[in-house]
């Protein structure tokens, strides 16, 4: 009887150390883990050009573009201005409304050298969408006062995530 219950634990232990999201190795540790990153080479850097641009001035969306702002504003002394706009510019951190997420709260995040996209459906994945780029900026985002020589850089990555428990 001994037999049959040692490989079962062993099963039990086995499937409890299993990780059911999608996340490379050395990527920046995020919680809740999104469903999927992928890892990019390269890195974002946030500089006095960087802009937030939204598809329309409503005041959901411009809560979360303003909290991202205010994120790099604080430590940096930069600040990025938010603006309306259907494309994205160089640099930029464009938030585009995309019926293709399927979840109210989900998003992508695409983070390139060149510019972040935050593609959601609503402007609740947006607030999402911001809150996983805060945890992967330095701790010292979080500081209420200007760091000398702060570079704000966050990996260059793609990160699927919406909520996996209803």
């Amino acid at each position: 009887m001994i037999f049959y219950f040692i490989p079962a634990i062993m099963l039990l232990i086995n499937g409890c150390n299993q990780d059911s999201s999608a996340v490379t190795e050395n990527a920046p540790a995020i919680i809740p883990a999104p469903v999927s990153m992928t890892m990019l080479s390269g890195n974002f850097m946030f500089s006095e050009k960087t802009r937030i641009i939204i598809p329309a001035l409503d005041s959901e969306t411009r809560l979360a573009a303003d909290f991202l702002s205010q994120l790099v504003k604080v430590p940096t002394g930069l600040t990025p201005e938010v603006i309306q706009g259907a494309k994205p510019i160089r640099g930029s951190v464009f938030m585009k409304l995309d019926t293709a997420v399927k979840n109210d709260e989900g998003y992508i995040l695409t983070i390139i050298p060149k510019q972040i996209t935050i593609q959601a459906k609503t402007a609740v994945g947006f607030f999402y969408a911001v809150q996983t780029l805060r945890q992967m900026l330095p701790v010292e985002v979080e500081k209420q006062q200007v760091v000398e020589g702060l570079v704000l850089s966050v990996p260059a990555c793609i990160i699927k995530d919406e909520p996996r428990f209803v």
